[in-house]
């Protein structure tokens, strides 16, 4: 139990099921078992972990040129209750699919519309989902090169934001096999496992391990320094 005179650290997953179907119930399905087995049995057990869906807040959209937001008071509100939910925890995982050479923009909104201090020096981590069209191959490595990218790209664009990005590389990616891709698309039984849960778990499942543990290591340094 968090003591009454400090605030329970929190670790919030951030994701989007606003996609196109299927990545909507997939991404449902990956933040349960990456939170469930991969996350919630290497943090402290007085940590809770919460799951922030944006499709849930309506957040309103920054101009890429401008840089502004259009005021309304809709959209005021909820940008302060964003903001508010935000300040709540201590470190965030943001899962997202793969984008050929681009950022993640939903992911990257919803960090620019609040201001750079609320995400300053807070430890982050993520985590990338999308469909193998072809055989798995481990040696060549070359299959979604390109897809890749948009991790990397993502991982940039935090640290500019000063955000401290987790100490794991390679970052956890959970490829989705072609027949369970097809199995959500046409809502069939949503569940993993076999084929799918074993690439899952040499993908993804040290690489979260690795770095949450790490996101707690840095979390409990601040909580020293205050």
């Amino acid at each position: 139990m968090a003591s009454s005179l400090t605030s329970p650290k929190t670790i919030a997953i951030i994701m989007d099921t606003n996609v196109p179907h299927p990545m909507g119930p997939i991404s449902l399905g990956i933040v349960e078992i990456a939170r469930d087995t991969y996350l919630r049995p290497n943090v402290p057990g007085e940590y809770g972990i919460v799951v922030l869906d944006l499709e849930d807040h309506n957040l309103p959209q920054i101009d890429v040129v401008s840089g502004n937001i259009a005021s309304s008071e809709q959209a005021d509100q909820a940008l302060t209750q964003w903001q508010k939910e935000i300040s709540k925890h201590s470190g965030f995982v943001f899962l997202f699919p793969f984008y050929p050479w681009s950022y993640c923009n939903p992911i990257k909104n919803s960090i620019c519309i609040l201001p750079p201090e609320i995400w300053k020096r807070k430890p982050v981590m993520v985590m990338g989902y999308g469909k193998i069209d072809e055989q798995w191959d481990p040696v060549k490595n070359e299959l979604r090169t390109m897809k890749k990218k948009s991790l990397s790209m993502m991982k940039g664009f935090m640290e500019s934001k000063e955000m401290r990005m987790a100490k794991t590389d390679p970052m956890p990616e959970f490829p989705v096999y072609q027949d369970y891709w097809e199995c959500w698309e046409k809502g069939g039984l949503n569940f993993h496992g076999g084929q799918q849960t074993e690439l899952w778990e040499s993908t993804a499942w040290n690489r979260c391990q690795e770095g949450v543990m790490w996101m707690v290591e840095d979390i409990e340094r601040s909580a020293k320094k205050k």
